[in-house]
């Protein structure tokens, strides 16, 4: 059930296609983890919940609060080993916690091909840059704008590069603006170009700042991993699952 419509939903499939005999379920969000479990208590089967949601903060909780839990045999997270030891504190040895790390077993080699470089020197027309590089969707906990207004005191050859995508807020284009080509944001490139954008980074950044949020609190980004697969060094905030990679 990749999109949980609810019970009724889960009703109608199983009604359609006759009750499934199966051995397991997996549920990819907690919608269709609530539709699945008259299913899994039917047939016997065991439910894995597969968390692919974006915002686990309140809906994990849930399904340990409630009587959904009960009929958990394991809950597989991505790729965050301080919330599942976490879970682990919490659920005991009512189910199986496992965590799928999206870290590369191997290094990516990736020859820098300049394009990042190109696009940064053309834009600033100026070359043999030092790029600090943040690559990702902007949130307010990663205070972009106070990263922007410090780089006012950074050398001269050096610029901060903001690959965003999605949307951001006016108060990051004022501060870009006032800092004069110290910092810039450029469009987000395709996954296929990604690696190759990134290797071209000197500098890598990962600032989570907001003790009270949770998900920042257990983040393992996925950005980290990107710098780690391109060999490139990075500044991070001080995360139980950053400062493990970076030990590590």
């Amino acid at each position: 059930f990749p999109h949980g419509r609810g019970l009724g939903r889960a009703c109608d499939f199983a009604w359609r296609v006759g009750l499934p005999v199966t051995d397991v379920l997996v549920c990819v969000n907690y919608l269709s983890l609530v539709a699945a479990l008259p299913l899994a208590l039917l047939g016997r089967s065991k439910l894995i919940y597969y968390c692919l949601e974006t915002d686990l903060k309140d809906k994990v909780n849930i399904a340990i609060e409630t009587s959904v839990c009960r009929r958990l045999s394991a809950v597989v997270l991505i790729p965050e080993e301080n919330r599942a030891r976490l879970l682990q504190s919490r659920l005991g040895s009512r189910c199986s916690i496992h965590v799928v790390p999206n870290v590369p077993y191997i290094r990516t080699d990736v020859a820098a091909r300049g394009r990042l470089r190109d696009y940064v020197a053309a834009r600033l027309h100026q070359r043999d840059l030092t790029i600090v590089l943040y690559s990702g969707v902007y949130y307010s906990y990663t205070r972009l704008e106070q990263i922007v207004t410090s780089s006012s005191a950074w050398p001269s050859t050096t610029c901060l590069v903001l690959m965003l995508a999605g949307t951001y807020p006016a108060t990051l284009c004022d501060a870009v603006r006032a800092s004069q080509n110290r910092a810039i944001i450029v469009p987000p490139v395709g996954t296929g170009e990604l690696y190759d954008w990134i290797a071209d980074a000197d500098i890598g950044l990962l600032p989570y700042e907001d003790e009270d949020d949770i998900n920042v609190r257990y983040c393992a980004p996925q950005k980290l991993f990107d710098y780690v697969a391109c060999g490139v060094p990075f500044i991070g905030s001080r995360r139980p699952s950053i400062e493990a990679v970076v030990e590590e």
